[in-house]
């Protein structure tokens, strides 16, 4: 396999990855990463989650020694996360590492974002009820000085034998969460990411205003389990199922009584205005990166070399 990501990287077109050389299907992205697909040999089956936010072989083996832990956290807190596998190839365009994370691919049909919208709404609501448990079961857990983040937006899901022909949740099911790509846990307190590795996706004139009144604050909620649910009722919205809201509100603040959570009842309103917010700043952020990606490549002649998004329903 690591001979067909060499060549797959050999031949992206980062700015077009659908003109690659070899056929690339982009599956979603990440706050650090591009979920991408590819039918070429040794590739078909597999997602491939393209980091390149690296500058040595130094900064990648860290950051897999704690993909490695924060998998085995997980697991061991009682989350079903995918096996997943690493490997570095060389970017011909800036000469870095870039870090693939290999996992196999779940059933489209499966991913809960999907499945909210071939169910009813009674079974929507307790899709939203199933992920919640399980993400406030894990969000603030961990052994010892550990202590465990999840960024459960219902993208980050999938419902494990799923069937789109007859599809319903019952609540049964088992999740699968998906989202190990980032390693959201702190030790003593430490935070086992670093931090400034999110900077380098941020455009050079927002880098010191994002670390300054942002960056803390981004990472703090994805450990807050109130603040993980209204975060996953926003993604609601942009995933067409802004109808949810309010009975998911209500699903949310009954969750956090069941779990024991000390925090006010959530609201309709403030996820609506959290998701407002959040579409602004994000929508912000995509816009000056393509700014600066395009003063980098047409005015500078150097090579920008993550894949960003096209345009974006939100």
């Amino acid at each position: 396999m690591h001979a067909a990501l060499d060549e797959l990287e050999a031949g992206l077109d980062v700015a077009h990855p659908d003109r690659s050389r070899n056929a690339v299907q982009v599956l979603g992205y990440g706050e650090m990463s591009t979920v991408l697909a590819s039918d070429a040999p040794g590739l078909d089956g597999w997602a491939l989650k393209r980091m390149a936010i690296f500058r040595n072989a130094a900064e990648v083996a860290g950051y897999e020694a704690s993909l490695d832990r924060y998998a085995s956290e997980l697991t061991a807190a009682g989350l079903r996360v995918p096996t997943q596998r690493s490997m570095t190839v060389t970017s011909p365009r800036t000469g870095w590492p870039v870090l693939y994370l290999v996992q196999r691919k779940v059933a489209a049909a499966s991913m809960a974002n999907a499945v909210l919208h071939v169910v009813d709404d009674a079974a929507a609501l307790r899709l939203v009820r199933a992920v919640l448990t399980t993400a406030f079961a894990t969000v603030g857990s961990g052994a010892g000085p550990v202590r465990l983040a999840l960024d459960s937006q219902i993208s980050n899901w999938s419902v494990q034998g799923f069937d789109a022909a007859t599809p319903r949740f019952t609540g049964d099911e088992e999740l699968l969460y998906l989202d190990t790509g980032t390693p959201l846990f702190r030790v003593d307190g430490v935070e086992q990411i670093d931090a400034e590795l999110f900077l380098r996706l941020c455009p050079a004139s927002l880098v010191w205003v994002v670390r300054r009144f942002f960056l803390q604050d981004v990472l703090d909620r994805f450990y807050d389990p109130r603040l993980v649910a209204i975060d996953m009722l926003g993604n609601l919205c942009k995933e067409g199922r802004a109808d949810l809201v309010a009975a998911g509100a209500s699903v949310a603040t009954e969750v956090m009584d069941e779990r024991g959570v000390d925090a006010a009842p959530i609201t309709a309103g403030e996820v609506h205005d959290f998701y407002r917010q959040d579409k602004f700043i994000w929508r912000l952020f995509l816009g000056l990166r393509r700014g600066e990606r395009f003063v980098q490549t047409r005015v500078m002649r150097r090579p920008y070399d993550v894949v960003l998004p096209g345009r974006i329903s939100r």
